[in-house]
């Protein structure tokens, strides 16, 4: 596993110590020690702490990721955030998937070694997820040897097992979604995911898994777990598809020259969605870290889109029981990212660069903007117009505003903005926290963000923005001007920091360091947030020291 390569070329891969493989040999590292990706966490902690493996579709490295890319990835880096501010050890995956078929002829084109080629897509990928802020713990490249080793030891145990057996066939198949394809799951022949590619006809001897062997097996494991798979309708999907039965499926192909060669028999490589699916386990240690992998499987949380739900809610879970492994406690499916209605896609050309705009607007906006206006489980319709008009509303309209009004009376004040007791707080009503943060826990257990960001807009920034504009108004025709309304505001902006930490952390600490609070922004937790804290007897000298600030969003909205 290759994890900050341009920063720390050594790097290998976390074993279960505390310490990295290097070309040197384990070496210890530092909590502080940093990269362009993010800290660098050794997977090894004390077994005390609650552990919590939260994985993401590994992508192909085809192409910079677009904003449907981004929605899931934000998605998984708001839950892995929010656990990690609860107190949980956190391990979260991202990765590249690199044994397509297509790759081999991209990196042709390129007049690059398909090794540097993959090594060049994958460094671009962490890139995007740096500038979204999206710092995943691990990021695994299916080309690693010791993710290879691990696959091979799994196929391995499946065919002493006699779970494979090989069989010559004809199938159709999609190359860009890798996917064997029946008739009717085409339209004239081509791929309903794209549109533009049509459907090849492969004739191979491969190796194939006894999957129609797992019909009861894989509905015992749904009934006895009745959340694996959430939503309830994608569960009940999943299981319709099982009870009508299941065919076998091939997990080798011939080997092309790229890929995993199958253990037992050099002519065949490792199916490119098995091995992509094994990446799960291996990057928790699977084949070559025992102490870690019984440390962080199964997985806690996997999230995944709704076009590779049946890979993820079939033959995943089949693969694991045939291997003697626990499936993961929950996989989360969520909705696909649309543009003006339609899927997007790179072979329909109709993409959006989430790149693009986080450089313009910012990454917080922009992931503000995906987890309050598309519901997690559902399918979200970008458009310009829309992101405009959450944008010139809440973010940079209450969010934006409260804030730069509230620095801005910090410094027109006569006295510390601090020096109101709670009692006089008027502008939250402190009884309807310990509810609300009962319900944020609820929320982000259910993936319900665009839920838990309505509550907090409208209970919390909603309120305060208003009272922050009553209270500049009033200034402006010469009313009161004392410490008094800025500090009810300050202790208003610790709260919104505190609840949006997950999903904006650079504006949201940005808000909290503001106001100079002595107790530090990365111990805080939910719970934080139900009580004043009137700790920051400097919070008025520091506004001060800020000199020209900058405001905390433009009030300029994206425009088309």
């Amino acid at each position: 596993m290759k994890i900050g390569a341009a920063a720390f070329p050594a790097v290998l891969w976390y074993n279960s110590w505390g310490m990295v493989e290097t070309d040197e040999g384990p070496r210890i590292v530092p909590a502080s020690m940093t990269s362009r990706y993010g800290t660098l966490r050794p997977a090894g902690t004390p077994a005390e702490r609650k552990t919590f493996y939260l994985t993401a579709a590994i992508d192909y490295p085809m192409g910079r990721p677009h904003l449907g890319n981004a929605f899931e990835k934000i998605g998984a880096d708001v839950q892995a955030r929010y656990r990690r501010m609860q107190g949980y050890d956190t391990r979260f995956l991202l990765g590249s998937d690199e044994h397509t078929v297509l790759i081999p002829r991209y990196a042709a084109a390129a007049n690059t070694p398909t090794d540097a080629f993959v090594q060049q897509r994958a460094d671009i990928m962490r890139d995007v997820w740096s500038a979204l802020q999206v710092l995943p713990d691990l990021f695994i490249q299916t080309s690693d040897p010791r993710h290879e080793l691990g696959c091979r030891q799994f196929v391995q145990r499946l065919f002493e097992s006699g779970f494979l057996y090989d069989k010559s066939h004809e199938t159709l198949y999609c190359e860009n979604c890798e996917e064997f394809k029946r008739v009717r799951d085409l339209r004239g022949g081509f791929c309903e995911s794209h549109p533009t590619v049509r459907a090849i006809l492969v004739r191979e001897t491969n190796y194939f898994f006894r999957l129609g062997s797992f019909r009861e097996p894989l509905l015992a494991l749904y009934r006895s777990h009745p959340e694996l798979v959430r939503p309830a309708s994608v569960q009940a999907d999943i299981v319709a598809s099982i009870t009508a039965g299941l065919d076998d499926i091939a997990v080798t192909r011939l080997y092309s020259g790229w890929g995993i060669r199958a253990p037992f028999d050099p002519g065949q490589m490792i199916y490119v969605w098995v091995d992509a699916l094994l990446s799960y386990l291996t990057a928790a240690g699977y084949g070559h870290d025992d102490a870690a992998f019984r440390r962080w499987w199964p997985a806690d949380l996997q999230i995944i889109g709704r076009d590779i739900a049946g890979f993820h809610g079939i033959l995943w879970p089949a693969l694991l029981l045939a291997a003697g492994l626990q499936p993961p406690r929950h996989i989360e499916v969520h909705g696909l990212m649309l543009h003006h209605g339609e899927k997007m896609s790179k072979t329909m050309g109709n993409v959006v660069d989430a790149l693009e705009l986080a450089d313009r607007f910012g990454a917080d906006a922009l992931r503000f903007f995906l987890m309050r206006a598309c519901p997690f489980r559902e399918d979200g319709d970008y458009t310009h117009e829309h992101f405009a008009d959450v944008y010139r509303r809440e973010i940079a309209g209450q969010l934006g505003g409260l804030y730069d009004a509230t620095v801005a009376m910090c410094r027109q004040s006569a006295d510390s903005p601090t020096s109101v007791p709670a009692s006089q707080n008027a502008v939250l009503d402190w009884s309807i926290l310990p509810l609300l943060v009962r319900e944020l826990h609820t929320r982000f257990d259910r993936c319900e963000y665009h839920l838990a960001l309505a509550s907090i807009v409208e209970r919390v920034v909603a309120p305060a923005a208003s009272h922050a504009g009553s209270a500049k108004r009033s200034r402006a025709g010469g009313g009161d001007r004392s410490g008094s309304q800025p500090a009810e505001l300050i202790q208003a902006l610790r709260v919104i920091a505190i609840l949006l930490k997950p999903f904006i952390p650079h504006t949201a600490e940005r808000i909290y360091a503001t106001f100079g609070f002595r107790a530090a922004f990365d111990d805080l937790r939910l719970e934080d947030a139900i009580a004043p804290d009137y700790s920051a007897s400097d919070s008025w000298s520091a506004v001060m020291r800020l000199g020209g600030q900058t405001p905390l969003f433009p009030a300029r909205p994206p425009a088309g």
